[in-house]
């Protein structure tokens, strides 16, 4: 089975799980479709596991291994997955709640920031190579370069002898 053959019987059997799930379960699309392919995946195995001639994990694997998921996901899926997420915002609700999601979204950032920065001066101490965590009046990363040598003003009193 080639990876056309392989993308073609996923998309099929998507439109087949989505079908059913709206003419008898009447589950949310992303559900319906995410429970049925549990299922089917369950069937699956349990049929490798009662016939032992057929060998569809191994012929899957060879299939899967061959894809190169980095690829595949950031230059060819990503751009419609956060379309079709796009698609299904609710703005009016969005509009209602914009001091909320906006305060969440500033903490979020806030909070990565910190952990990032504090996971960096943590590993580049345990490495040997310290960085200086606050730097003069700011946080090391922004403080201003002093023009005329292109080092930090506050370089100097930072260096390890």
């Amino acid at each position: 089975m080639s990876v056309i053959e392989l993308i073609a019987l996923l998309l099929v059997l998507t439109a087949c799980f989505g079908w059913i799930n709206q003419r008898f379960f009447h589950l949310p699309d992303t559900v319906g479709v995410l429970v049925m392919g549990l299922a089917a995946s369950i069937l699956l195995l349990l049929l490798e596991l009662a016939v032992p001639e057929v060998t569809l994990y191994d012929d899957l694997t060879q299939v899967v291994q061959q894809i190169d998921f980095q690829q595949t996901v950031l230059e060819g899926m990503l751009a419609f997955l956060l379309f079709a997420g796009a698609l299904h915002v609710d703005f009016v609700a969005l509009r209602k709640r914009e001091w909320v999601v906006g305060s969440m979204a500033t903490l979020g950032v806030l909070i990565s920031t910190g952990l990032i920065g504090t996971g960096l001066w943590a590993l580049s101490n345990l490495l040997g190579q310290s960085i200086p965590f606050v730097v003069g009046h700011g946080v090391w990363c922004f403080d201003q370069p002093d023009r005329s040598s292109g080092r930090s003003r506050d370089a100097e009193s930072h260096q390890s002898p």
